[in-house]
């Protein structure tokens, strides 16, 4: 009786190799021959799923993505029904990762984006990610808003205006890491979803 293939699992270690090569190196410094070592394959077989880079690239992107709606339901299953405490939890999936796996994700968005400005493939699968993230966010915002008795219709600006600044922190927290203390980018994040669904300043004051 033959074996079962395990082409799909093969496939599946390639984006798992090349996120740490680029997390490490950027896109630039990532050859083919460190990702196929990093993967545990040969570069024939990474051939053999992936014409080039970039196609892994955008394959990452879509395993970062599904990564990034996973951990965001297992936040908000443990927040419970209180709108506040799921916006809570959302900031908290994004700007809490949990040791070197969620420092080599912020890293490898980083590169993502740089590299969406060169290539459209790329540029493609990270705005889908992107509005994929919009659509999880602004129901989050929605209920905040409701609960204060707010328009609705001005989730998308707000959840918008909370992923470049979440985005935001991923640059500085991979460039710069010294510039952020430990702790506060989800502590500053928290207050200004506040401030946003409050329509009150960051300061305190009225808007």
């Amino acid at each position: 009786m033959a074996r079962p293939s395990n082409t799909h699992e093969r496939r599946m270690q390639i984006p798992d190799g090349f996120r740490i090569i680029l997390a490490e190196r950027g896109y630039e410094g990532a050859t083919i021959i460190d990702i196929a070592r990093a993967a545990g394959v040969s570069a024939g077989l990474l051939h053999y799923h992936f014409e080039d880079k970039r196609a892994i690239m955008v394959a990452l992107v879509e395993d970062l993505a599904a990564e990034s709606g996973e951990r965001l339901q297992a936040a908000i299953a443990v927040a419970g029904p209180e709108p506040d405490a799921r916006l809570d939890a959302y900031l908290a999936s994004r700007l809490r990762p949990a040791g070197e796996p969620g420092a080599i994700a912020l890293a490898c968005w980083v590169a993502v984006a740089a590299e969406s400005l060169r290539e459209v493939p790329v540029r493609k699968a990270y705005e889908g990610a992107i509005l994929a993230e919009v659509g999880r966010l602004s129901p989050l915002v929605e209920a905040a808003l409701q609960l204060r008795g707010r328009d609705e219709a001005e989730a998308g600006a707000i959840a918008a205006g909370l992923m470049a600044l979440v985005h935001g922190y991923f640059l500085l927290g991979t460039a710069s890491p010294w510039l952020i203390p430990p702790g506060s980018a989800y502590e500053q994040a928290r207050r200004t979803a506040r401030a946003l669904v409050a329509e009150v300043r960051p300061d305190g004051g009225a808007a």
